[in-house]
């Protein structure tokens, strides 16, 4: 039960140097921001865990065997696991975060786009630490190693057995892309899509640093705001509907998007997977918002089915943003 310890290496070297390379840009946020203690954190854990990357990715390339599948789950864990220690350390170093353990919590919950935070105070964060908190989602919500992969011919390895350990549920179809192909063209559509709602949130009067920190959380399906309130913190209906939106575009198969760019539209409307998902949402939103309603929680039907919609959302895609106390409204809809 030997692993391949070399072409693992290389892979976590490839891993290490990607996070690192990632810091740069909360740094350079914080010097646009003239926080100095915030952008020296992020330089000074970026720089060794590069040099460590570019150490262990450079390392002979001879006697390299193809990867097993015992070795893409050890890379997976493994990944997982350094990710969230490295990615702790310029929280506690900048002293946002002083505890590393809370760090780490709050770094292993970005980069697994769980959501979840021990921060009570979200705006009394530097604005380079907010932006790599949403940065860990974004990261996490494709997957460090589906970027990863998409690199590793590179390194003279394949990464069939890592995306086969680190994806869950129907990926891409096999006649039609490589792995490392997919790897690439996934990313370029969770690229655009992004994009999009940054430019969608721009134009409905969104400053750059809310609008990309939003965009990274939404289609991360991570729900980290730069806000205590969260996207309740806007006030703003038509912000509500387009991150709605696009809550709902994250969290279908991503592999459907590249179906249909392939042209097959009419397989991705016959998918039963995105039908039910969609029916869900649709009925447990009707639903809500009509015993909302009948309970004159809300003024009438429609906003009522602005919240019910947007929280139904959300935490169907888990997601996680939050416009209403959804805790006060009645069983059912708790229930439901």
């Amino acid at each position: 039960m030997l692993l391949n310890h070399k072409a693992i290496s290389k892979v976590l070297g490839a891993v290490l140097a990607l996070c690192g390379t990632g810091m740069l840009l909360p740094a350079a946020v914080s010097i646009a921001y003239s926080e100095r203690s915030s952008a020296v954190g992020f330089a000074a854990c970026a720089a060794p865990l590069i040099i460590a990357g570019i150490f262990l990715i450079t390392r002979p390339s001879k006697g390299i065997s193809e990867l097993r599948m015992r070795d893409g789950f050890f890379i997976v864990a493994a990944s997982w696991v350094l990710m969230s220690m490295a990615g702790a350390l310029p929280f506690v170093i900048n002293g946002d975060i002083p505890s590393y353990v809370d760090a780490v919590f709050e770094t292993a919950s970005g980069f697994s786009t769980t959501g979840s935070t021990i921060l009570t105070d979200v705006e009394s964060l530097s604005h380079g630490s907010l932006f790599w908190r949403s940065l860990t989602h974004w990261l996490g919500g494709m997957g460090v190693l589906v970027l990863t992969i998409a690199l590793l011919p590179k390194l003279g390895i394949g990464g069939q057995k890592i995306m086969r350990a680190e994806t869950t549920g129907p990926t891409m179809d096999k006649s039609s892309f490589t792995v490392n192909e997919g790897a690439k063209k996934l990313y370029l559509i969770y690229f655009g899509l992004t994009a999009a709602l940054f430019a969608a949130l721009m134009l409905l009067g969104l400053s750059p640093f809310d609008a990309i920190n939003h965009s990274m959380a939404t289609l991360g399906t991570g729900g980290f705001s730069t806000y205590n309130a969260s996207i309740g913190a806007f006030g703003s209906a038509a912000v509500e509907m387009v991150i709605t939106l696009f809550m709902l575009l994250a969290g279908i198969n991503f592999g459907l998007y590249a179906t249909a760019l392939s042209g097959g539209i009419k397989k991705v409307v016959k998918d039963p997977e995105l039908r039910m998902y969609l029916a869900v949402i649709a009925c447990a939103s009707v639903f809500i918002a009509v015993m909302l309603t009948v309970r004159n929680i809300y003024a009438d039907f429609l906003q009522s089915l602005r919240y019910s919609l947007f929280q139904t959302v959300s935490i169907t895609t888990t997601t996680g943003f939050g416009t209403a106390d959804f805790d006060l409204w009645p069983v059912p809809c708790k229930l439901v």
